[in-house]
């Protein structure tokens, strides 16, 4: 079953590979996943996360029949894919890619990434261009209730892969059935570039039924092949908690609590690589199981970190109700700036343009509301209007967040440079 899967997600993606040239350090470019869909089988559901501050397009797919001229010998009949936001809104769907609004477009995406063609109408396929942030794609079998087979959900960075940056997928999810009475349970990912990448592969299953899973699979294990099915990487079912010791958490993933889960942390070359869920020889599971592939980037060093340079207002003396404009000035000598907040650290609440309380986040995106300062393109300013509801001692500092969104050391606020006092007295 191995060698059918991994070749079927290396036909699928490695004509992205020849691509690689032409995108920035090294990003994952394709997602894929493949397993049973149907009756007894439910859907596939495969997530993502867009990083960065402007919208990406990507191809996104669901493949059945044409499986077939990969030696599947049961691929479900009609693929039928959907993509949802991160509120559970449909922002997408397609039954059929030659339905497709601009059919022509989707298939000539699809040649442009060095996809397969599809063959037969129940195939189905799209074009969407997303804003940064989460989203989920599902793929189900048509509504004949006898319907079921195997399919291939893939997802491709469009933009990289024709050369155009805007972000990247930083984050790749997989779930769906899996044990010794189902198919097999696969992910595929894609890294184009010209470095090495550090990612953390999870296999969940017992810890699903946290969010709801009623059957999980009591264990799952994860083995990493590469384009040639050499074995990369495993990890068997933990025997405790935390099998991904504090990784998770540094890459904004849940906690594994419970025994049955596995995680590896691999650096890999660019490439074309499958995860296999695997289950424990000894006590072979059957459920509900996820496959995790989470981009575990390098810190910005400090000296690249941007740099609060100043803060003023223009007035620090007011009475209660009054309004002032807080200018707050970045140096980014290093372009790693994605947003900065102005923090409220002495005790009163307040409200203001960009938030409430003691926080007020102002995200740029880049070069987009920001003023340069003289010659010096690396140097920002944006103006930030407060309210004082309150009398008190107000005292700011700013922080800037680099390019991943992380301050370095945040509770010994390195970043904050000179604070700003404002007085706020009574009103007569």
């Amino acid at each position: 079953m191995k060698t059918i899967a991994a070749a079927i997600i290396s036909l699928a993606l490695a004509g992205a590979l020849t691509l690689s040239a032409q995108t920035p350090p090294s990003q994952i470019t394709s997602l894929s996943l493949r397993g049973a869909v149907g009756q007894n089988s439910g859907t596939l559901i495969s997530g993502f996360t867009i990083n960065g501050t402007v919208p990406k397009t990507v191809l996104i797919r669901g493949v059945g029949p044409t499986l077939g001229m990969f030696g599947v010998p049961d691929p479900v009949a009609q693929a039928n894919i959907s993509v949802f936001d991160v509120n559970g809104n449909v922002v997408a769907a397609n039954d059929g890619y030659q339905n497709a609004p601009k059919a022509a477009v989707v298939v000539a995406t699809a040649a442009s990434v060095g996809a397969f063609p599809l063959s037969d109408p129940g195939d189905s396929a799209l074009v969407a261009t997303l804003s940064p942030g989460a989203y989920t794609v599902q793929v189900a079998a048509s509504g004949n209730n006898n319907a079921s087979g195997s399919a291939l959900l893939e997802v491709y960075d469009v933009d990289a892969l024709t050369g155009i940056n805007t972000g990247n997928l930083a984050a790749g999810s997989s779930r769906g059935m899996y044990g010794p009475n189902t198919d097999a349970l696969i992910q595929g990912f894609v890294i184009s570039g010209t470095t090495n990448m550090s990612l953390l592969v999870r296999g969940v299953g017992p810890d699903l039924s946290a969010f709801g899973i009623s059957n999980p699979a009591a264990n799952v294990g994860v083995t990493l092949y590469d384009a040639n099915g050499n074995t990369i990487a495993s990890s068997i079912p933990s025997t405790g908690a935390n099998p991904d010791g504090t990784v998770a958490a540094d890459v904004g993933e849940f906690a594994l609590t419970q025994p049955g889960d596995s995680a590896v942390t691999v650096t890999l070359a660019p490439g074309a690589y499958t995860v296999l869920a695997t289950s424990d020889p000894a006590a072979p599971a059957s459920g509900i199981a996820l496959l995790e592939v989470d981009d575990v980037t390098t810190p910005v060093q400090i000296s690249d970190q941007p740099m609060v340079q100043s803060i003023t207002a223009d007035s620090t003396s007011l009475m209660v109700g009054g309004q002032t404009t807080v200018d707050v000035v970045v140096n980014d000598a290093s372009g790693n700036l994605r947003f900065v907040n102005l923090d409220l650290i002495s005790s009163p609440s307040m409200t203001g343009t960009y938030g409430s309380g003691n926080n007020f986040d102002a995200t740029i995106p880049l070069n987009n509301g920001w003023n340069y300062l003289g010659m010096d393109t690396s140097t920002y300013q944006r103006d930030i209007t407060l309210t004082f509801p309150t009398a008190g001692t107000y005292v700011f500092a700013g922080a800037a967040l680099d390019s991943q969104g992380n301050y370095v050391n945040y509770a010994n606020y390195p970043n904050l440079s000179p604070t700003l006092t404002i007085v706020v007295g009574p009103s007569n």
